[in-house]
């Protein structure tokens, strides 16, 4: 699977959860009027195409591993009307310092933890980009489901996810 197909997926079965994450993002991170917004790992960037959109004042840059997501995202903000709105590169989250320069008012990832090799030195990363008084918002997934949200995990892994479903059951694993 290539990055254009996680996107479109991805696009299209989490668009509710990504509106959701931003509306949670703006109210609980609260980024200030013109305010320099920082993603970790964004993957194909939706979150940021809604963010950007929701707040035409911020400054968004994102950070993530894969050249080829940076690629896709970087299409999808030309395609999406959005170029020069938004800056990706590539880099690790792990050595955050060497591909974003602070500071940032606010930082956000939504389920990348989990993928980070060494956290506690991404952590440090993020705060030392972090502006005095900033704020951090960041979600990831949860191993300790309980039964019942297991098998509705792996009913919609298997019937309706497709191809991302295997991907998602690993990612909670490793949450």
């Amino acid at each position: 699977m290539n990055a254009e197909d996680y996107s479109r997926i991805m696009r299209k079965n989490l668009w509710s959860e990504y509106e959701r994450f931003v509306t949670n993002l703006l109210r609980r991170a609260a980024p200030p009027e013109g305010a320099r917004v920082l993603e970790i790992c964004p993957g194909p960037g939706w979150i940021g195409i809604i963010l950007a959109k929701a707040r035409p004042d911020l400054r968004l840059e994102a950070v993530d591993a894969s050249a080829d997501m940076v690629r896709c995202y970087q299409t999808t903000i030309e395609a999406e009307g959005l170029s020069g709105r938004i800056e990706p590169a590539v880099g690790r989250a792990e050595r955050l310092v060497e591909a974003a320069q602070g500071p940032f008012a606010s930082i956000y990832s939504r389920d990348s933890p989990h993928h980070w090799e060494e956290p506690s030195s991404a952590f440090r990363q993020i705060r030392s980009a972090l502006a005095p008084g900033g704020a951090l918002f960041l979600t990831d997934n949860r191993r300790d489901l309980e039964p019942g949200v297991g098998a509705i995990v792996a009913l919609l892994s298997r019937f309706v996810l497709g191809p991302m479903g295997k991907w998602w059951k690993s990612s909670l694993a490793a949450g």
